[in-house]
């Protein structure tokens, strides 16, 4: 990659924005390895926001197999940064 901010970490800067907005995390909280249940503390409704926000993010739908692999944030970073999402945030 060329110096400067990275695909992912420009990723992360967007997720954050919008985990913080939609729902309500701060963001000393979100790190790539924060867990959404055991340590943000997301319930099913919130992990439906979530993948809403992904699907968003990438003009496609999640696969629910996918989904359900999607336990961190890194996980979310690794799938838009596959799905090349970020490029021109």
């Amino acid at each position: 990659m060329n110096t400067g901010v990275t695909a992912a970490g420009a990723i992360l800067e967007r997720l954050t924005a919008l985990l913080e907005e939609k729902l309500g995390l701060l963001p000393e909280e979100i790190s790539p390895e924060a867990k959404f249940k055991e340590d943000l503390g997301l319930d099913s409704l919130d992990m439906v926001e979530l993948l809403t926000i992904v699907e968003a993010e990438t003009g496609a739908p999640v696969e629910d197999e996918t989904a359900l692999a999607m336990t961190t944030i890194g996980d979310v970073i690794d799938y838009l940064s596959a799905s090349g999402t970020g490029e021109g945030a």
